[in-house]
């Protein structure tokens, strides 16, 4: 109901006084438009950083508990605070993956720096044949320290 009467007065305001209500709607609007810029730009460039780091994957650790080797590169010209990322196994010639999973680092890695640690799936108490699986990775998001 306070909005009925908040437009109420805006209206009021508007036909009482429309040459300053009309340039305080063109300040606010301008405001507004300066703030969508504003994280418009800055969305595209967190997006382009996260093209520049890199994740593989594979099923060749020697660890039996901790089989997936994956490897985050650094490619961006920041320092990386923690990583987040997709690890999805796929049966050979299918598009729909059988076994994925969601992992968080926060090793810090300078630029162009590289980690390297061996991982498993929670699975969920299923059996997972890792090596009979072709594996693929993405990153999902990254902070910048």
């Amino acid at each position: 109901m306070a909005w009925v009467i908040g437009i109420g007065i805006f209206l009021f305001l508007l036909f009482a006084f429309p040459r300053q209500m009309l340039g305080l709607i063109a300040i606010l609007a301008a405001v507004i438009f300066g703030f969508w810029a504003y994280s418009s730009l800055n969305e595209s460039a967190r997006k382009a950083s996260l093209e520049s780091l890199f994740v593989t994957v594979s099923a060749t650790c020697t660890q039996s508990d901790y089989p997936l080797y994956v490897t985050l590169t650094n490619g961006t010209g920041k320092t990386v605070t923690s990583t987040s990322f997709t690890v999805n196994g796929y049966k050979a010639g299918f598009s729909s993956s059988v076994a994925s999973d969601w992992f968080t680092t926060d090793k810090i890695m300078k630029p162009g720096e590289r980690y390297a640690a061996c991982w498993r799936l929670s699975g969920y108490g299923k059996e997972i044949d890792y090596k009979g699986l072709q594996w693929k990775a993405e990153v999902t998001s990254a902070n910048f320290g």
